[in-house]
């Protein structure tokens, strides 16, 4: 998953190289689609909407497991923005 993040986020270089972490959140449904994609802790505008972009180009991940049968899992994860 952070591979395909990292090879596909799109960087915002029209700021000056922002630095941190945008969090966000996302369900992984029982068929795998991530849905309900939200900000819980951005940076800016622009690094916020390259992350919602990047998370809503992923494929569908594995669901979560309960007792042997496939559950809805809330997920965060940080997106890291660095100096390139």
């Amino acid at each position: 998953m952070f591979r395909f993040i990292s090879d596909n986020l799109d960087y915002p270089l029209r700021l000056c190289q922002p630095v941190g972490n945008v969090y966000v959140e996302f369900i992984v449904e029982i068929n795998g689609a991530l849905t309900n994609k939200k900000i819980v802790k951005g940076l800016n505008d622009p690094t916020d909407a390259a992350t919602l972009k990047v998370i809503d180009q992923m494929p569908n991940r594995v669901p979560g497991f309960c007792n042997g049968t496939s559950v809805r899992s809330r997920v965060i994860i940080p997106v890291k923005f660095r100096i390139r």
